[in-house]
């Protein structure tokens, strides 16, 4: 059984540049409810025992496996309790170089945050649009 994805939802956002002004993007994040924290935290504490369980019979390198993946199931089963948004990318436009760019940026990683442009290397700041703090704090509940 594969984990909830949650709900794909998008944030309008600036990239900014302190020399070459701004560019007008978009944040692809997926939006986790309650049930799905409890669900994806469950299962993969799960799959982290069920993989402790399969290296049981391995000699020697259980010892250090099986506690391995507990420790890591209890990890991870904590991490996604917590996890309320997920970050896929952002899209949008360079300001530096006018072309447009898509982003990848760490799970947790929610503007404002400073990103390099893949294309240009040019330092960039994700600004979340001002107008979309109502969708921001529904997300934050």
């Amino acid at each position: 059984m594969a984990l909830p994805k949650g709900k794909a939802s998008e944030l309008a956002l600036y990239f900014d540049n302190e020399k070459h002004g701004r560019g007008v993007g978009v944040l692809h994040f997926r939006a986790f409810t309650q049930g799905d924290q409890i669900t994806r935290a469950i299962l993969s504490l799960i799959y982290c025992l069920l993989a402790a369980a399969l290296t049981v019979p391995i000699l020697l390198l259980h010892w250090i496996t099986v506690p391995g993946f507990v420790i890591g199931g209890f990890i991870l089963f904590v991490q996604q309790l917590r996890a309320k948004k997920r970050v896929i990318n952002a899209v949008g436009q360079c300001p530096v170089h006018g072309g447009e760019v898509d982003i990848r940026l760490d799970p947790n990683q929610w503007p404002p945050a400073w990103v390099h442009c893949p294309e240009c290397n040019a330092s960039l700041q994700l600004v979340a649009d001002s107008r979309h703090k109502k969708l921001d704090s529904k997300v934050e509940q």
